[in-house]
């Protein structure tokens, strides 16, 4: 089980970073997207959430009390996220994004307490 945590996280935290490049250049889909749905947070702030997570899930391979809280809390960034989409009544394509990884982190956080 610790080497599927491991592999979740490593997988989560390249999306974050990825993510948060694509928040930090104000890639024309993001705006269009924060935009839509009315975020009050600008792309750059969301970004160094990102880059946070995705510090915490790496350090967390080997802490893995600090893997465990920064997947919960990235579940609760993405729910967030969901709730934005759905409440600007967003598809399910522009939605569908932010609820996988709301599952990826949920499920990283379960395998973590798990393999414990």
């Amino acid at each position: 089980m610790e080497s599927a945590t491991t592999v979740l996280s490593l997988i989560l935290a390249f999306i974050c970073v990825a993510s948060a490049l694509m928040d930090f250049r104000h890639h024309p889909s993001i705006v269009e997207s924060m935009v839509r749905i009315k975020s009050p947070y600008p792309p750059e702030l969301l970004g160094r959430i990102k880059v946070a997570a995705a510090g915490g899930l790496i350090i967390g391979v080997w802490l893995e009390w600090l893997g465990s809280i920064t997947a919960i809390c990235l579940a609760g960034y993405f729910f967030i996220a969901v709730a934005y989409h759905r409440k600007a009544k967003d598809s399910i394509k522009d939605t569908a994004p932010a609820a996988f990884l709301l599952i990826v982190s949920l499920a990283t956080f379960v395998i973590s307490i798990i393999a414990k």
